[in-house]
């Protein structure tokens, strides 16, 4: 008979019997294992269909082979009987864990129903005693201030909680030393720093510690980097300190050494098949992405052509690579079997002509007539059948240049008219000005009265 704990969760009950006259029943439930009686609290007006989700733990000892389970209705002089079942504990212990519904049974033998308990069962490891040292880097979650951080350790259901390190900051030092009882079920130890406020806390980051190392060397002393719970980005890190102390001695430590290895083995295996699977589920995406490529291309190079008379004329142009659509040969995936085909084709191929490709936009349609800006210039197309708003296709760009091109525009290189010649003289020019060299009027003539006698002479 192993020697370990039981824990019991009582879940659910449904289709009970229904022991009231008026209204709802008010069930309740009642374990025992040997002489340890433990019960639910009660379902009121839970009827045929309670809800309990509670949790019990035995120590069981040597004879510990059943755990009885009764169901009654709560009544106010008496409780009234449902039912009740025996369960074989020998399952659980084999298996380690066991959830099932059980049928619960009236004294007159007939099922009155079912109870849902989920049961698991641990053997007692020894004990790891953990540091929590420091930690530093961690990130600030205060609007003003430092951060008073404190962490929070849980190994199954034990929680443990350092003091709280006021005005720390980033680099907490808390030197708190902490015991758990390690049981063959506990393989992680769960690890929450937090910033104390005075309404709710705030989570600064997380980590889960694998305790495979220290159960199978007796000690381990590290940092483990911790995450944010939404961003998952690192939020500093955090220094503990683990030393295991085996149950029963030296032998005993051999054998949980050696559990605690074959634990270790499982999760790189099952990690390393993982692993396996997504290179694979990568390798047939790449295939899948380089056939819907050249399907693509094949498909615009047929548009081109039905556009374009004489597109794709070229030997073996447009036609896909010899191999294309074989398996792989020896030693190839098959993206590398397809990119190994299609340069193979590439490298035969004659140069097309010059193209381009393009978006249809969004109000194109099929055969309709349109307008695109090719490297050269505007390009009359009309839509290829089969394209539709957002898909591309290759436009072939027009054969020979256009019009006129390269030739020099109207009259360049010409003189422009009377260049070389003189320049022509403005009207006048070198002509005297009028009158120029004439005398002034009356120039030479006496002046007026010159000669006469003056009044009353000779009188």
């Amino acid at each position: 008979m192993p020697v370990g704990t039981l824990h019991v969760e009582v879940e659910c009950g449904r289709k009970l019997k229904d022991k009231q006259l008026f209204g709802k029943q008010d069930p309740y439930c009642i374990l025992q294992i040997g002489a340890a009686k433990q019960q639910t609290r009660v379902h009121n007006a839970g009827g045929v269909s309670p809800v309990w989700k509670q949790h019990f733990a035995w120590k069981i000892k040597e004879g510990d082979q059943f755990v009885a389970v009764e169901c009654f209705d709560e009544d106010m002089l008496s409780s009234d009987f449902i039912g009740g079942t025996k369960v074989n504990l020998a399952k659980v212990f084999s298996e380690g864990k066991h959830n099932e519904w059980h049928s619960i049974y009236g004294k007159s033998g007939k099922s009155h129903g079912e109870l849902k308990l989920n049961m698991s069962f641990e053997t007692s490891l020894g004990q790891l005693h953990v540091t929590v040292e420091k930690a530093e880097g961690l990130k600030d979650v205060e609007f003003m201030g430092k951060n008073d951080p404190y962490a929070v350790l849980q190994i199954g259901r034990k929680k443990i909680q350092t003091r709280t390190h006021n005005n720390a900051g980033a680099s907490p030092v808390w030197n708190q030393q902490f015991t758990f009882d390690l049981f063959s079920t506990d393989q992680f130890m769960k690890v929450d720093i937090l910033d104390e406020d005075v309404g709710s806390d705030d989570h600064i980051g997380e980590c889960r510690v694998n305790l495979a190392p220290a159960i199978s060397t007796g000690a381990q002393h590290a940092w483990f980097e911790v995450f944010g719970k939404k961003s998952g980005k690192s939020h500093g890190k955090i220094l503990l300190n683990m030393a295991f102390e085996a149950k029963g001695g030296s032998a005993s430590a051999t054998a949980v050494a050696a559990e605690a290895a074959a634990v270790t083995s499982a999760t790189t295996a099952a990690i390393s098949e993982v692993t396996a699977q997504m290179a694979n589920m990568k390798a047939q995406l790449e295939a899948a992405q380089a056939a819907q490529a050249a399907q693509a291309a094949h498909a615009a190079a047929a548009h081109a052509a039905a556009q374009y008379p004489g597109y794709g004329a070229q030997p073996g142009y447009g036609a896909a690579p010899p191999g294309y659509g074989a398996p792989p040969g020896p030693g190839l995936s098959m993206s590398g079997a397809v990119r190994a085909a299609q340069f193979a084709g590439a490298m035969r191929a004659p140069a097309p002509a010059p193209s381009f490709v393009i978006t249809c936009p969004p109000t194109a349609r099929a055969g309709m007539p349109m307008q695109v800006q090719g490297p050269t210039g505007t390009v009359q197309i009309t839509v290829p059948a089969g394209i539709g708003p957002g898909m591309q296709f290759r436009v072939q760009l027009p054969a020979g240049p256009p019009p006129g091109y390269g030739a020099p525009p109207p009259g360049h290189g010409a003189a422009p008219p009377g260049y070389g010649a003189p320049p022509a003289a403005p009207p006048g020019y070198g002509a005297p000005p009028p009158g120029y060299g004439a005398p002034p009027p009356g120039y030479g003539a006496p002046p007026p009265g010159y000669g006469a006698a003056p009044p009353g002479y000779g009188q």
